[in-house]
């Protein structure tokens, strides 16, 4: 099996040299063609529509452009890491969390971020049907940061909860998971990095239970 694996990959690297063109200057690069086709190919088993699945022309070509240009990345290879983290025993969404450590925390603003952890969790839905190795990889590199930055402020608190600084943490956390994603998006793709998604990302993994504000 794995010599007639092998062989295949051969055979496929002599095929992609044949499109190797001025325009679309690939020599010494099919591996990442392979590699990339790979990973193309793997994240669309999970998709439901059978013909959804193949890697189209379209897709091959794209793919094409962005080795010949060096703007190809590898998909990130952390994602196992998220189906390995404890299943967390909190049970509370995340206006219970808020408000048991700040009673008089605004309901109108826990409205508002309960607003956007419904909204992302549809993207995150969706997100993990049309990619599931991206999905999991974000939300282990979004959980991994956060959690990190949960410790350093909470090591460091001296004073009781207020909404101020649940509000400056919360955007605390999201300036350091921006920081840590950019940082991976040099070498790796990451599916979702617009600044509102990944702010509610955070909000969902404390009403998933995944981060809390007290200590455990």
């Amino acid at each position: 099996m794995l010599d007639y694996f092998n062989a295949t990959l051969v055979t496929l690297i002599e095929k992609i040299k044949t499109f190797n063109s001025p325009i679309l200057n690939i020599e010494g690069k099919e591996h990442l063609v392979v590699s990339a086709l790979l990973d193309e190919f793997e994240k669309k088993q999970t998709l439901p529509d059978l013909y959804t699945r193949f890697v189209t022309n379209d897709i091959f070509r794209r793919i094409l452009l962005e080795v010949a240009t060096n703007n190809y990345k590898h998909s990130d290879p952390i994602g196992e890491l998220w189906d390995q983290i404890d299943k967390p025993n909190d049970t509370r969404i995340i206006k219970e969390k808020i408000l048991d450590v700040c009673p008089d925390f605004s309901l109108q603003r826990i409205a508002r971020y309960e607003r956007k952890v419904a909204t992302v969790k549809l993207e995150l839905s969706d997100l993990n049907l049309k990619d599931r190795i991206g999905y999991k990889a974000y939300m282990f590199r979004v959980f991994s940061a956060s959690d990190d930055m949960l410790f350093e402020l909470k090591d460091n608190r001296i004073e009781e909860f207020n909404e101020d600084m649940i509000k400056a943490w919360i955007s605390s956390l999201f300036t350091h998971v921006q920081d840590v994603l950019d940082d991976k998006s040099k070498d790796y793709t990451i599916p979702l990095k617009n600044r509102d998604s990944l702010q509610n990302t955070i909000l969902e993994l404390f009403d998933s239970c995944y981060l809390q504000f007290e200590e455990v």
